[in-house]
Order: C-alpha cells, then structure tokens, then sequence
C-alpha cells in the first residue's frame, strides 16, 4: 500500500483482501468478491484511492478505499 504501515492480504477464504495497519494489530478494511468466487488477482492505484480484485471465475470488482464504495462488479 505505499506505505510501510499499512499491508494487503487475503482472507482464509480467499474471496477478500483485507487491509491491515500494523502499528494498530488491527483490520482498517476490506473488500470481498461474492460468495463462492476464488481470489486470483488484486491491484491498487498509485495513489492507493482505487482497488480492483478479480476471481479464478472471471469476476471483477472494483471500490473507492477511501469512501469503501463499490464502482463495479461484474462478470
């Protein structure tokens, strides 16, 4: 995430990727596919204000990280 406070990662499930702030222990965020989809792929915008993950099925999703609003799902 650009900074060396913040980290990325996948939950158990591998249908999210959740923010996390080391300095806090704590969970900031996270954005999930839907149910029964597989994580395969994230990516964060330069300035870290947009994500976008995708799925072994083909399913893309993209949020606002600031606001956590979706901007689009599809298939």
């Amino acid at each position: 995430m650009n900074d060396e406070r913040y980290g990325a990662y996948t939950e158990f499930n591998k249908n999210a990727i959740t923010f996390w702030d080391f300095t806090k222990k704590e969970t900031i965020k996270s954005f999930a596919l839907p149910e029964g989809e597989t994580y395969a792929a994230f990516e964060l915008s330069k300035d870290n204000h947009f994500i976008f993950v995708s799925s072994l099925n083909g399913y893309i999703s993209g949020w606002n990280t600031n606001s956590e609003q979706a901007l689009f799902s599809k298939k």
